[in-house]
Parts: C-alpha cells; sequence; structure tokens
C-alpha cells in the first residue's frame, strides 16, 4: 500500500508542478514569504494577527515543533462526581489525602495524595465487551522529582507517570472489563503529589483539558475572510500537526475548513479532517486524512485521501499542506495534498457553485475539532510547487520570524 501510493505521489508531483509552476528564480524560501498571506508561530495565545481579524479561542500554549504551540481539543462532559476538586465528596478516602482550597490548575481546591493517603472513586456504565476506549486523565504535580502518579483502573490495568514541580497532563487510555470500574489516584515514591482536574471520558483514548460545563467553548483559531487572510480560488495552507489521536475508531477529527452556505456549513465547503479507525487499510475513507469539496445542495464533490496512517502514533509530529485551484465551471478544478513532504495523487473535477465564505477556521467545524497540537500555520494566496512544500517541510526555523 505504501509502495503504491508512494509512486503515485511521484506522478502527483509532476503532473501539479506542470499545472502551477512555479514563478520567478528566487530561493523557496523567500517565494514562499513573497506567497505568505498571514503566518501565525503559535508562540502565544494573543496571535500574531490580531489585526486581522484572527483569533485564538479557548486553546492552550504547550512545547511545539519550533518553540510553542497551541494546543486545540475538544469539548466534552466529565464522568466523575468531583473531578475539579472543591472538597473529597464524590471520592473514596483510603488514608490521609489532604484537600486544600489554594493551588488548583483550573479552580483554586485541589488535593494531595502520597503512597499512603490517596483517593479512589467507583464509575459505572461503562460498555464493556466491544471496542470502545476511554480515557482517565488529571494533572498533577509533586514536591519530590523521584515521585510518580498511578493512574489504576481496578486491578488489570495501571501506569506510573514521573512528575515536575509544574502542572503536567498524564493520561491512561484504556478499555473496560466490564460494566463498573474503580479508577485509583496515588503517589508512588518519598514526595506527595497534587492532582486536579480529573477526567474520564467515554469512546475516546486521549485527554482533554477539564471544562466545569458540560460544554465546553470552541477550541478553535477563527479568521474572517478578506483578500488578506484567504483567496478561495487558489492556496493553501500548511502547518505542523501533532495528533492525539490513538488507534481506536472515532469521530471526524477537523483542521481546516471553510465553508460558503452560512445555513448549512456541511453542504458548501471545503474541509480537511482527519478519520481515526485503528489499523485500517483498506476503507475510503477510515485512518486517512481527507481533503473534500462538497458544492451545490448535495453531500457531493470530490476529495484527496491519504494513505492509511498506520504509523502515525501519538506525540509525533507531521507537516500538512493542503491546496486547492477553484477554477469555474465546466473547467476542472483541482485538490492536492501532501503529508510530510510526500504528495497524493492529484484530483480534479468540477467546483460547483462558488460562494465567497464569510470566515474559515483551523481546528474546529462543524461538530468536530481537531484534538491535536498545531505549530507554524501558514496560509498561501496561491498553490505551493512541490519543491517549495520540501522546503517547508525541512524548514527548522520560523518562516517569518
Amino acid at each position: 500500500m505504501r509502495a503504491r501510493f508512494a509512486l503515485l505521489g511521484v506522478a502527483a508531483f509532476g503532473l501539479f508542478a506542470a499545472a502551477f509552476p512555479a514563478g520567478g528564480t528566487a530561493s523557496p524560501v523567500e517565494d514562499l514569504r513573497k506567497a505568505l498571506l498571514w503566518y501565525e508561530g503559535c508562540e502565544s495565545l494573543h496571535g500574531r494577527n490580531q489585526d486581522l481579524g484572527v483569533r485564538i479561542n479557548g486553546a492552550t500554549l504547550v512545547d511545539g515543533k519550533i518553540g510553542r504551540a497551541i494546543l486545540l481539543e475538544r469539548r466534552d462532559a466529565n464522568r466523575l462526581a468531583n473531578p475539579d476538586f472543591d472538597g473529597l465528596g464524590g471520592w473514596i478516602v483510603v488514608g490521609r489525602p489532604v484537600f486544600t482550597s489554594a493551588g488548583g490548575r483550573f479552580s483554586p481546591g485541589c488535593v494531595q495524595i502520597s503512597e499512603t493517603g490517596y483517593v479512589r472513586q467507583v464509575v459505572t456504565e461503562l460498555r464493556s465487551g466491544d471496542e470502545t476506549w476511554y480515557c482517565l486523565s488529571a494533572y498533577a504535580k509533586s514536591d519530590s522529582p523521584a515521585t510518580r502518579l498511578e493512574l489504576g483502573v481496578d486491578h488489570e490495568l495501571c501506569r506510573q507517570f514521573p512528575l515536575t514541580a509544574q502542572y503536567t497532563r498524564l493520561a491512561l487510555p484504556f478499555q473496560a472489563g466490564h460494566e463498573n470500574s474503580t479508577i485509583t489516584l496515588r503517589a508512588r515514591g518519598p514526595g506527595r503529589v497534587t492532582i486536579d482536574a480529573v477526567q474520564l471520558e467515554p469512546q475516546r483514548s486521549f485527554p482533554s483539558s477539564f471544562s466545569a460545563v458540560a460544554v465546553r467553548p470552541t477550541q478553535s483559531i477563527e479568521i474572517p475572510v478578506s483578500p488578506r487572510t484567504l483567496n478561495a480560488d487558489e492556496g493553501s495552507v500548511a502547518f505542523w500537526i501533532r495528533p492525539l489521536w490513538l488507534r481506536e475508531s472515532g469521530t471526524a477529527e477537523n483542521l481546516f475548513a471553510w465553508w460558503g452556505d452560512v445555513g448549512e456549513p456541511g453542504v458548501e465547503c471545503l474541509a480537511l479532517s482527519a478519520y481515526p479507525a485503528g489499523l485500517t487499510t483498506d476503507h475510503d475513507w477510515h485512518n486517512r486524512i481527507v481533503l473534500a469539496r462538497t458544492r451545490g445542495r448535495r453531500h457531493d464533490g470530490f476529495a484527496v485521501k491519504s494513505f492509511p496512517l498506520c504509523d502515525w502514533t501519538p506525540g509525533s509530529w507531521h507537516h500538512v499542506v493542503a491546496a486547492w485551484r477553484a477554477r469555474p465551471d465546466p473547467s476542472p478544478s483541482q485538490l492536492v495534498l501532501y503529508l510530510d513532504g510526500r504528495a497524493l495523487p492529484l484530483q480534479q473535477a468540477p467546483w460547483g457553485e462558488r460562494k465567497t465564505p464569510a470566515r474559515f477556521s483551523i481546528g474546529y467545524y462543524w461538530g468536530a475539532y481537531a484534538d491535536a497540537v498545531v505549530d507554524e500555520i501558514c496560509v498561501f494566496r496561491r498553490v505551493l510547487t512541490p519543491a517549495e512544500v520540501d522546503c517547508l517541510f525541512q524548514l527548522r526555523s520560523p518562516l517569518q520570524p
């Protein structure tokens, strides 16, 4: 499968280069900077482009591919009785864990535990005997570098995590052995551990930061469309991504999208999405990244579909470039997708009804979240050449300092 797509990718490089030849003789970096509409290095949650109306909503700043990066998660309700501690109600107390009303990660309250004084909680209505994944996560820190946090589920599964003096988000993905389970949070080592914002999420296998409300504010980058932010007729978007997906069956993870129909955004759009689904290799959409154009009043269109992402694992960085050229019908329009510098086969078809979008987003679209860390976001006014894509992939410094 990989070899077949590699050959097709080489062919796509030549075809796409012929369709969109490079102009000028400047270096690839200089050409990229000339073609750049805007750049976001993800070094702060305020962003570089507030004058363009770009807004970073509800995100978290984390370590990135180059400097810092932005974590864009999904919304969810917390399944635990008392996840963001305001006391020890809802928890089974073992020994003498200490509740304190100061020093929490998301609210003042938190709990300090040790090897002999720790907390547990019984969770019911889990799904066992199928492919459902759960994720037990918590924020924790310790006053001793030799101390670890142990996250446990019943007696069959547990994991110990090293800690620092700063809060770190830790996660234990698992499948339930039966409908009721007891989760345990316990310190291992000489020091005390401070824990807060404990989350148990259904049907997913990655962590999400705690939200005290059932519906979390959208975590995304929202951009109003103007000549300074997007060329809907021809362009490219590029970024580094560190996916949090594990090999599971899940819903779509949206990475980038624009839409021209405000009332029905799923009908008239261009969207770049991921569909994680285990080790699947023979499905048309599952376990792939898809750049898809839907058009008109029907869910039809055309798409570029990546090779199966079997070698993508949580914590690894990958480079994504999506490019489009929308021509007036009946002339064929083009879509192309690059993953880690490799081109996927060029797709051509009529674009359909053309509506100028009012806005576009990175990290959220129509109920789907990125669930990933993104860095070095570049939006270009034209389609990039294969040489320019390779230059971006090899670049280890900001394109626009």
